[in-house]
């Protein structure tokens, strides 16, 4: 569900395992781990400055401030350090997603629910430029999906828990399919709007949202939990009536 998600549909095996291009070596300190840090924030900031083709291992060297010689300490080249931040990009994404689907959410109105997740997604990729550039090349790629199959299906899990709380009587099949279905529209809905005139990009939220909700309305009117009940607005009629009446002032 996250911005690079890709998750398997029930049913079906996952595609054969690709070998990862980033074969080099771990950081095992600290100061390693804020090397690669750094050039991973290079990387994003040359992606989304001026695109990927610009993002070459000596730009990247020269942007982050480190020699030739300790990229390739940790990449082999530059092609790791992308599906490296692809990677990167992709857990924070999917943490932002998880701020939304909390228990303290479970009730929430399918509506507002999906507006707030999708809107979330959204936010994020406007926060982080090189989300787009990142998230087309990596859903076309099939060799980058190895090292994520693992973050998809807890992604993917999470996502099942959240719905199984929400519709506790759903059959396991249909509960199966209802979390890939929405991780899937949520994905490419989100992808899609990078494609699409900035013009028209609401009103094409606004859809997704729309057939994400006519989803789960029906399977929630007959699983769910039954008691998201939305709470009536006093208007003035009723509060006129529920006032207290004065007491009427005695005829002289």
């Amino acid at each position: 569900m996250s911005v690079f998600g890709k998750v398997t549909p029930p049913g079906v095996a996952p595609a054969a395992e690709h070998v990862s291009v980033r074969d080099a070596r771990e950081p095992s300190q600290p100061r390693g781990q804020k090397r690669v840090d750094a050039i991973l924030d290079a990387a994003e900031q040359l992606i989304a400055e001026q695109g990927m083709d610009a993002a070459t291992m000596n730009a990247i060297s020269e942007r982050a401030g480190a020699s030739i010689g300790s990229l390739y300490h940790f990449f082999p080249n530059r092609e790791a350090i992308f599906q490296e931040l692809a990677l990167r990009l992709d857990k924070q994404s999917s943490a932002q997603l998880f701020t939304v689907l909390t228990p303290d959410n479970v009730d929430m109105e399918l509506e507002p629910l999906f507006r707030r997740t999708i809107m979330e997604q959204m936010a994020f990729a406007d926060r982080y430029a090189a989300v787009a550039i990142l998230w087309d090349a990596y859903l076309r790629d099939p060799v980058a999906s190895g090292p994520f199959h693992e973050l998809y299906q807890a992604i993917l899990g999470g996502v099942r828990a959240f719905i199984a709380a929400r519709a506790p009587r759903l059959p396991a099949a249909q509960l199966d399919m209802a979390a890939w279905l929405s991780c899937t529209v949520v994905r490419m809905g989100c992808q899609e709007t990078f494609h699409i005139p900035p013009k028209d990009r609401a009103a094409w939220l606004e859809e997704v949202i729309k057939l994400l909700v006519r989803y789960f309305e029906p399977l929630e009117a007959q699983y769910g939990r039954a008691i998201r009940k939305k709470v009536p607005k006093r208007s003035k009629v009723a509060t006129h009536k529920t006032a207290k009446k004065r007491p009427k002032s005695p005829r002289r």
